[in-house]
């Protein structure tokens, strides 16, 4: 699987979204940059246990190898629900872990996918991980088949194109008078949905009337789920 394929969510009204999946190669050099990033943190962890080695050597040694231990699980788990999908080396490669179905990521799904990382490991660096993805349809490796994830690279976001007359000439603007909930919105909404919510925007005038009606009561349906919307709002 290369990273030329894409994730398409498909809406019930048979509308496609597509997400580029992020290829091996990619996904292989981010894991480096987290990877050096995780034994960065551990070698200044186990220096400072090193004090610890003047009363108990022994105590010093197996501190050390729990702390790094921990910290392979504790980083990228910690990283990828703080920042919703991401870890220092995704967010250098514009990488993000999203929920296959085009979902909200869920605590659960980032647990699993980082415990299953010692399977994918195996034999050598990512051998099983690495062969799962070229022979999965969309690039998963184990981890990602059992949470139900996918890894994504997704293209530059475009601005919403606005008509200068007509109802959508004010829409830019009907947030500006509520700036606490622009502010909610923008920590609740995650990107998957933020670039759905875009696409859908930029592509209004593709839509038949009768699946733009539908296709916009469902994302504001999953807004007012996240954040209640005022009428003012949603007029």
């Amino acid at each position: 699987m290369n990273g030329g394929a894409d994730l398409v969510i498909e809406t019930p009204e048979g509308v496609a979204f597509r997400l580029p999946l992020a290829g091996p190669i990619t996904r292989l050099v981010a894991g480096l940059v987290d990877l050096v990033i995780v034994v960065a943190l551990a070698v200044m962890a186990t220096t400072g246990f090193g004090l610890l080695g003047m009363v108990s050597a022994d105590f010093a040694q197996g501190l050390g190898i729990v702390t790094t231990f921990g910290l392979q699980l504790v980083y990228p788990m910690g990283m990828e629900w703080l920042w919703r999908g991401q870890t220092l080396g995704k967010r250098m490669f514009g990488l993000r872990v999203v929920d296959a179905e085009g979902l909200r990521l869920q605590a659960s799904q980032v647990v699993v996918r980082n415990l299953l990382r010692a399977v994918d490991l195996l034999p050598l660096f990512y051998g099983v991980g690495g062969l799962a993805m070229v022979l999965s349809r969309r690039a998963q490796r184990l981890g990602d088949l059992a949470a139900g994830t996918v890894v994504i690279r997704p293209r530059p976001v475009r601005r919403p194109v606005w008509h200068d007359e007509g109802p959508e000439a004010g829409a830019r603007d009907v947030l500006a008078a509520h700036p606490a909930l622009a502010a909610e919105l923008r920590r609740r909404v995650g990107p998957d949905l933020g670039a759905v919510m875009v696409e859908a925007l930029n592509r209004r005038e593709e839509f038949d009337p009768e699946a733009r009606i539908r296709v916009f009561a469902d994302i504001r349906a999953e807004l007012d789920r996240l954040v209640h919307l005022p009428e003012a709002v949603v007029r």
